[in-house]
This record gives C-alpha cells, sequence and structure tokens, in this order.
C-alpha cells in the first residue's frame, strides 16, 4: 500500500533533525535550537506525530560500552519461503541490531554488533544454521551518519 507524500517545510525539518540527535528536548530548547516558537513547534510535532512521520521517540545506543565493538552487515542468501521465520528467528539474537529483507542476489541484510571478530563468526555460523546459503559480511570501520545523525561535525 502506497501512502501520500506529505510537504515538510525548512521547519519541520529543523525540528526533525534536532529531535533525531535528542528526542528528549523540551518545545522550549527545540525552539532555542531552531529559531522556531515554541508555540509553533508544538503544532508541527503534533501534525507529524498524527501524520506518522514521528512514530515514537527512542534512545540510541552506544553498543561499544557493552564491549560491542565489532559492527557489521551481512548479506545472507536463503530460500525466499524461509524469510520471515528466519528473519524471526535472526530478530531474537540480542547481538542483532536490524534485519531487513533486500532486493537482488542476496535477500536479507543484518545488522549486528559483537564484541570481537571471532564472536561475529559465531553468531555467522548460527545464521548459517538457519539455512542461509550463502554470507557476504561487511565491518564496519568508522561512522559517519547513523540515523540521520551526523558524526562528522567533530572531524
Amino acid at each position: 500500500m502506497l501512502k501520500a507524500m506529505v510537504e515538510l517545510d525548512e521547519a519541520d525539518i529543523k525540528i526533525l533533525k534536532e529531535l533525531q540527535k535528542n528526542s528528549r528536548l523540551s518545545f522550549e530548547e527545540l525552539g532555542k535550537r531552531t529559531g522556531i516558537s515554541k508555540s509553533t513547534i508544538y503544532r508541527k510535532v503534533k501534525r507529524m506525530e498524527e501524520l506518522g512521520i514521528i512514530r515514537k521517540y527512542t534512545i540510541s545506543i552506544d553498543h561499544s560500552v557493552f564491549g560491542q565493538e565489532v559492527v557489521a552487515f551481512v548479506l545472507i542468501k536463503i530460500e525466499p519461503d524461509k524469510i520471515p521465520s528466519v528473519a524471526s528467528k535472526l530478530a531474537r539474537f540480542r547481538e542483532v541490531l536490524s534485519v531487513y529483507r533486500i532486493t537482488g542476489e542476496y535477500n536479507i541484510l543484518v545488522k549486528v554488533a559483537t564484541p570481537t571478530v571471532e564472536s561475529l563468526n559465531q553468531i555467522i555460523g548460527k545464521f548459517h544454521e538457519f539455512g542461509a546459503k550463502e554470507t557476504i559480511t561487511i565491518i564496519v570501520l568508522e561512522k559517519f551518519l547513523d540515523e540521520g545523525v551526523d558524526f562528522t561535525q567533530d572531524l
């Protein structure tokens, strides 16, 4: 089902960028950071919530604090009829951060965070136990942008 396109103005985009950085900001603080009045921010945020643009307010976890220093993306080739059940099993792993169905030769993309390359290899072995025919692993060396938050500003 296609969703209708929603027009966002410059103020909406400024508000969203600030909320992506910190979803706990008060309307007053958002106003200071964006130069938009508190009442306008309130109205715009409520509109974006009602339209489903803002779906939830959440946190961003630094997985390295837990010793999960190795972040990787794993492409998985699996039989198409097994995708829903395998995706459900993958989502239960503590190390698995995201699971996507994708197009192309590989049909599942998984984002994982593990303490070591060895533990990453063990997780990938479990993916094969679930029926993965082939995998390609891409290890992240440096993060520049994540969930809309720019990590290059301090570079």
